[in-house]
């Protein structure tokens, strides 16, 4: 009885503390004044014990709020590079692809082959000291991504 009553205690614990991450949310957020553009990235936990994350990109003007939702991080994609295409096109590239989004397009975002991706290099979302976050391009260079295995 008492050993029953143990593993059905250590089970409850595991499940409360693991639920306690499902749905957290982090936003990291780059401001373009010149352009009143704001440019996020949200990860939200997607599993209570894995380091998956579903992800959205949101770009925001004072006329348009678009929203893209990124392929999901299924553990080890974090970096999203960031690169300026025009004033108001933007487009993201992680391990996997690239995304191409722009409050004049009739859709909020677009695939984009990671040939395609072109522009100056801005910045990045990434993981640093434990904290989602946008680094600017003069806060660290832009890194290469491995080929796809």
């Amino acid at each position: 009885m008492r050993r029953r009553t143990v593993r059905r205690l250590a089970l409850a614990t595991v499940t409360i503390a693991g639920t306690g991450c499902i749905g957290d949310l982090t936003v990291a957020t780059t401001h373009v004044p010149d352009q009143q553009l704001a440019l996020s990235v949200r990860r939200e936990h997607a599993h209570w014990f894995l380091a998956e994350y579903k992800r959205t990109a949101i770009l925001e003007t004072p006329e348009r709020h678009l929203s893209c939702v990124l392929p999901m991080d299924t553990g080890g994609t974090v970096r999203i590079n960031v690169y300026r295409a025009t004033p108001t096109r933007y487009i993201l590239r992680d391990r996997f692809g690239a995304l191409e989004i722009a409050p004049d397009r009739r859709a909020d975002c677009g695939d984009l082959p990671v040939s395609a991706v072109s522009g100056t290099f801005v910045g990045a979302f990434d993981v640093v000291d434990g904290r989602w976050q946008f680094l600017t391009s003069s806060e660290r260079g832009e890194l290469a991504f491995a080929p796809p295995e």
